[in-house]
């Protein structure tokens, strides 16, 4: 049975569209199984489907900033598996008839039968990360190679003055280093922090939907990270700098002591602590950062703007820098998950499921799609997604049950098929 395309949220779109790796990364594994199928349709071979999704997905990431809506996006990535795949038919037919008409065999690709859905964003990010060709050094090398034998013969007539050269060119090394040492000492902790981070040695330790991950950093510091989010992890972290960049949620039991101050990246916020308990979350669809204080005193960064955050207090800064205490309701729906429980206040449908599905992992469908505009709350513990249903049917007045293998919500004011309760 074919995979079904589940739709695509606006989050999602929101996070490709700013250039988010992650949303990117999400759409490609939410949506892989039902390309493959896709380009299957369209193939004769179908161990060549995972490269057609490959290249589709690049060319969305490409494309990223054009897509105004969900349906935009979708209808882009179903026309470019198709068309995909339509070209690797016909270029495998054009190579069949030379083979026939020229009596000689062609080199065959073995295709990408045992690929996996990991070996292809593996393959991806390797495509995305590709530094750039550097024009300036070909054409240098171009200059290089036209000069090369008028060079042999300046250089016989300009032997005499060779020592001044070389005394020159030292000259110009010694200050060029000279610049750059000072450049270097003179770069702030902030500064150091970004670059750093930057850095293509970073480790990313990444959770899934339903998971909850947790890790001793090398400063003795203890992570923990939260359902569908990333850590990442500068090279020479505690010796050169002690930040992390965050992406999603996580919280922290911050070492005391050492030279190095421990800093927190939240896109372009900084929070920035020494021997403390905190959590912080990152929304990358609207690009605010929330922290919360839980022991000790932390200090939140944006641009110039600064502002001390004590124990038991928490603050909320919008992408534009903007500083303001969080409402509890947004604390709860951002920070529960650090006490073990799913908070939704007030939200449609379509928000609550994309919650749900990140801390349970599990996918629960409508059989009515404008039930995912009806509001609804959840107040549940992360171990029991029963008690996270039976909230949904509560709040939204709605019934739970199965068709087949999918789980289904209904309008409990509409009769229900007794076959699908």
């Amino acid at each position: 049975m074919p995979a079904t395309f589940t739709p695509i949220t606006n989050d999602v779109l929101s996070g490709v569209r700013q250039g988010d790796e992650r949303a990117l990364e999400r759409l490609f594994r939410e949506h892989y199984d039902a390309l493959i199928d896709e380009a299957k349709a369209n193939l004769d071979d179908d161990s060549f489907a995972p490269r057609i999704v490959e290249t589709a997905m690049l060319r969305t990431w490409q494309k990223r900033a054009e897509f105004e809506t969900p349906l935009a996006l979708e209808n882009f990535l179903h026309e470019a598996v198709h068309e995909g795949a339509v070209r690797d038919k016909s270029r495998r037919a054009g190579l069949h008839r030379f083979e026939g008409h020229e009596g000689v065999a062609a080199h065959r690709s073995n295709g990408h039968a045992a690929a996996t859905a990991d070996d292809v964003w593996a393959r991806i990010t390797t495509v995305m990360h590709a530094p750039p060709p550097d024009t300036g050094k070909m054409a240098k090398a171009k200059a290089e190679l036209s000069r090369h034998a008028a060079a042999e013969h300046m250089a016989v007539v300009a032997k005499h003055r060779s020592i001044w050269m070389t005394l020159l060119y030292l000259l110009a090394a010694g200050a060029i280093v000279a610049g750059g040492l000072y450049a270097l000492f003179r770069e702030t902790p902030s500064g150091r922090a970004t670059r750093y981070l930057k850095m293509d040695e970073s480790h990313e330790i990444i959770s899934k939907f339903a998971q909850v991950g947790s890790v001793t950093l090398d400063d003795g510091t203890k992570a923990t990270i939260g359902a569908d989010s990333r850590l990442r992890i500068p090279p020479r972290f505690n010796t050169e700098v002690r930040a992390v960049r965050v992406t999603g949620t996580s919280s922290f039991e911050v070492t005391k002591g050492g030279e190095l101050p421990f800093e927190v990246r939240l896109g372009e916020v900084a929070v920035v602590a020494t021997g403390t308990k905190f959590a912080v979350n990152y929304d990358t669809a609207t690009a605010s950062a929330l922290v919360r204080v839980d022991e000790g005193t932390v200090e939140v960064r944006f641009g110039d703007t600064k502002q001390s955050v004590a124990a038991g207090k928490a603050l909320e800064v919008d992408k534009t820098g903007a500083m303001r205490e969080p409402s509890q309701g947004t604390l709860d729906e951002a920070l529960a998950w650090t006490s073990g429980r799913l908070v939704v206040n007030d939200r449609t449908l379509r928000q609550a499921l994309e919650q749900t599905r990140r801390w349970y992992g599990i996918a629960l469908i409508p059989n009515d799609m404008s039930l995912m505009e009806r509001k609804v709350s959840v107040n549940a513990p992360l171990d029991s997604s029963t008690v996270m249903i039976a909230e949904l049917e509560k709040s939204g007045n709605m019934v739970f049950g199965w068709e087949d293998k999918t789980m289904v919500l209904y309008d409990a004011a509409k009769p229900i098929p007794k076959k699908k309760r």
